[in-house]
C-alpha cells in the first residue's frame, strides 16, 4: 500500500522516463520460431507503442498500452482511491538484475531463490511457468536485456473485500481492458496474467473457520478457507481442531482457485475424493459484478462449473466451504526397485507387477506417487490415511512377492504418523520446491485399460519411450470415483482414472526461446502422442496439461464442454473472464504484442 499523492506524483514521472529508456534500449531475448511467431510477444513493439497514442484501434479488441483509450493516471488514482491505496502498479520482480534499477547485491539474493515458489507466490504479478513470463524481466539474462512488464499484468489490486473486486471488475468494463484473477501463480496455462491487463491479486484473502454443516448432499464438519488460503496454511489449521481436509500434494498451491476448479488431486483422493468433490459453497463475485451465494440449492449450475469445470472463466471466488474429516493416523512407505543388474525382461515384469497391484492398493483408500524410467521405479510417497503399518504392508505385500519370485531386491521404508498432519510435511516434499524451470503436460490412464498383463506391458513400454525422448515421468495412482453424494463438472475421465501421467520437460538457465520452443514441440508432437495413441479415451489432468494442446476443448473438459460454455454465458455475459484454454478462450485471440482480441 503506498500513500496515494507520494506514489501518484513518482508513478507519473518515473514511468515516462523509464519507458522512454527501455523503448530505446530493448532488445530481443530471442527468434520467434515455427508454432510460436505468433504466440510470442515482441516487447519492442510493445513498449515502442506506449510513446505515442495509437491512431486508431480496434473495436473488437481489448484496450492496450499506448492507444488513446488506455486510462490516464488520474483514472488510476481515482481507482486506486476507490481500492482504499491497494492498487499496485507493477514493477517486474526482476528489476534488480538489469539496467537501469541494477543492484548487484539484490540480484545475486533474487537468483538464489528464483526457483522457489514462495518468491513468487508472495508478488503481485510474477509467474512460475517461464513461457508466460516470456523473458520480459528475467534475472538471468544480462544486466543490458530488457525489464519490461511484457506479459505480466499492468496493475493488480491486492483486494481483501468483495467491494474491491467489484470495483475493478467495474474499472476493466467500463474501460474495456483484460481482467486477470490471480492468487499464487501456480499456474501452467496463463490465466493468471496477462499483457495489458488489471489483475485482481487474491492471496490475502486469508480468514478461515470450522462449521457444523448440514444439508441434503453432506452432514458433517467443514472448513471455510478465504481465496487466498495455501495448502500448507489449511492443513496447519485443520490439524489444530484434530481434522482433515483434502489439499494438493504440493503444499503452496491456493486451494480456492484452480485447484478445486480443475478437480484437485492430492495424496487423500482416494479416500475422500477429488478436492472438486469436497466443495459446499462459495462466495463469489459474478462476471456482472454481482456478489452471490453458490451451492447445490443456489445457483446449482454456477456451483457445478466452478467445481471441476475450470478456473477463472466463470467468476472471481471470494471463499469456500469445504468438507473436513477425523483425523486418523496415516502410514507413508517410500520404495525403490533398480534396474542394475537385471535383464531388461525382469526389469520389465517388475514394473508390470507394480501396475498390477495398484487396483489394490488405491481401491483401499491409499495412493501412490511413483517415477519409472530404465534406471528404476521409485515410489517416494505411498500415503494410507486411517492404516497402520501392518495394514500398508500387507496391501504392498503381494508386490514384495512377486519381485521376490523375480529375484529382484528392493528396499522399503515405512512409518505411522499420529495424525495426517504429522505426515503432510514429508509426503508434501515429493514435490520438489521448485518454480519456473520445466514444462509438462499430463495424460490420464483408465483403469479398463490395463486390465491385463499384457495391457500393462504396454503401458510400462509406453512410459519408458517417453523417458527415453528426455522426459520425467512423474506419476500417480488413485481411485477417483465418486465418495458420496457428489453431483459438479468435474472432466468425467477422471472417475475412471487409475493413473495420472505426468511428463516434464526440464527448461535451460538462463530463459531461453529456443529451449522452450524444443520442449513445447517435444511434449506435445512426440511424448503425449503416445499416450494419447495408447489411451484415447484418456484426457488430460486441466491443471496440469499441455497448454499447446491443439485439441483442448476435448481433452481437457470432454463432453461437459457445452454445458460449462452455457453456464458462463449466464454469470459471465460480457466474457470479462478470460483464459486461453478455459471455457470460451476459443472465441479469443492474442496479436503478435499479446493483446486480446474477439476472434
Amino acid at each position: 500500500m503506498r500513500d496515494n499523492d507520494y506514489y501518484w506524483i513518482l508513478y507519473s514521472l518515473g514511468i515516462y522516463f523509464k519507458t522512454l529508456w527501455l523503448a530505446i534500449n530493448y532488445y530481443f531475448v530471442d527468434s520467434c520460431y515455427s508454432f510460436l511467431s505468433t504466440m510470442m510477444i515482441k516487447p519492442g513493439i510493445l513498449w515502442l507503442g506506449l510513446l505515442t497514442p495509437a491512431l486508431s484501434q480496434s473495436t473488437s479488441c481489448k484496450c492496450f498500452p499506448g492507444e488513446s483509450c488506455w486510462p490516464t493516471v488520474g483514472n488510476w488514482s481515482a481507482l486506486n482511491d476507490e481500492v482504499e491505496g491497494r492498487l499496485i502498479q507493477t514493477i517486474p520482480l526482476g528489476s534488480p538484475c538489469h539496467d537501469p534499477t541494477y543492484d548487484a547485491e539484490a540480484c545475486t539474493a533474487l537468483q538464489g531463490v528464483w526457483f522457489k515458489p514462495v518468491t513468487h507466490y508472495q508478488s503481485s504479478s510474477s509467474v512460475m511457468e517461464a513461457f508466460f513470463a516470456n523473458a520480459s524481466c528475467d534475472p538471468f539474462l544480462p544486466r543490458s536485456s530488457q525489464c519490461v512488464i511484457g506479459t505480466y499484468v499492468q496493475y493488480t489490486v491486492n483486494v481483501s473485500t468483495s467491494d474491491h473486486v467489484v470495483s475493478a471488475l467495474n474499472f476493466a468494463k467500463k474501460n474495456n481492458i483484460r481482467f486477470v484473477i490471480r492468487n499464487t501463480g501456480h499456474d501452467y496455462e496463463g490465466k493468471s496474467t496477462g499483457a495489458g491487463a488489471l489483475g485482481i491479486w487474491t492471496h490475502h484473502l486469508k480468514d478461515k473457520s470450522i462449521l457444523d454443516w448440514s444439508d441434503e448432499h453432506y452432514q458433517g464438519k467443514a472448513i471455510k478457507l478465504g481465496a487466498g488460503i495455501q495448502g500448507f496454511e489449511a492443513i496447519a489449521f485443520a490439524t489444530a481442531s484434530n481434522l482433515v481436509l483434502v489439499t494438493g500434494i504440493c503444499s503452496t498451491v491456493g486451494i480456492t482457485g484452480g485447484y478445486l476448479a480443475g478437480g484437485g488431486h492430492g495424496p487423500l483422493l482416494s479416500k475422500f475424493g477429488l478436492g472438486a468433490d469436497q466443495a459446499l459453497e462459495y462466495e463469489v463475485i459474478d462476471g456482472q459484478g454481482r456478489y452471490l451465494t453458490v451451492n447445490r440449492m443456489t445457483n446449482s449450475d454456477l456451483y457445478w462449473a466452478l467445481s471441476g469445470g475450470g478456473g477463472g472463466t466463470y467468476a472471481v471466488v471470494l471463499s469456500v466451504v469445504v468438507k473436513a474429516y477425523p483425523e486418523e493416523v496415516t502410514t507413508v512407505t517410500n520404495l525403490a526397485v533398480y534396474s542394475a543388474g537385471l535383464s531388461n525382461e525382469t526389469y520389465i515384469s517388475a514394473l508390470v507387477s507394480w501396475v498390477r497391484n495398484l487396483p489394490n492398493l488405491v481401491d483401499s483408500g491409499a495412493m501412490a506417487t511413483f517415477l519409472i524410467d530404465r534406471t528404476s521405479l521409485l515410489a517416494p510417497t505411498i500415503v494410507a490415511y486411517g492404516k497402520t503399518t501392518d495394514e500398508l504392508n500387507a496391501l504392498l505385500q503381494p508386490f514384495y512377492s512377486s519381485l521376490i519370485a523375480l529375484n529382484v531386491t528392493y528396499s522399503a521404508n515405512t512409518t505411522t504418523y499420529s495424525t495426517y498432519g504429522e505426515s503432510y510435511p514429508v509426503v508434501s516434499t515429493v514435490i520438489s520446491d521448485d518454480a519456473y524451470s520445466s514444462h509438462g503436460g499430463t495424460w490420464l490412464t483408465p483403469r479398463a485399460s490395463l486390465a491385463n498383463d499384457t495391457a500393462r506391458n504396454a503401458y510400462v513400454e509406453g512410459i519408458l519411450e517417453a523417458t527415453d525422448l528426455g522426459v520425467t515421468a512423474l506419476l500417480g495412482s488413485w481411485n477417483a470415483s465418486k465418495k458420496g453424494d457428489i453431483d459438479n463438472g468435474v472432466f468425467p475421465q477422471w472417475r475412471s482414472t487409475l493413473i495420472g501421467n505426468a511428463f516434464i520437460v526440464p527448461l535451460s538457465t538462463p530463459w531461453n526461446l529456443t529451449s522452450i520452443e524444443v520442449a513445447q514441440h517435444l511434449l506435445t508432437n512426440q511424448v503425449l502422442p503416445i499416450f494419447q495413441k495408447l489411451y484415447p479415451d484418456g484426457g488430460a489432468y486441466l491443471n496440469e496439461a499441455d497448454y499447446n494442446d491443439p485439441n483442448w476443448k476435448v481433452n481437457f473438459y470432454g463432453t461437459n464442454y457445452a454445458k460449462l460454455r452455457e453456464i458462463k454465458t449466464i454469470y459471465d455475459p460480457s466474457d470479462i473472464f478470460y483464459g486461453s484454454t478455459a471455457v470460451g478462450g476459443d472465441e479469443w485471440y492474442q496479436t503478435e504484442t499479446k493483446q486480446l482480441c474477439r476472434v
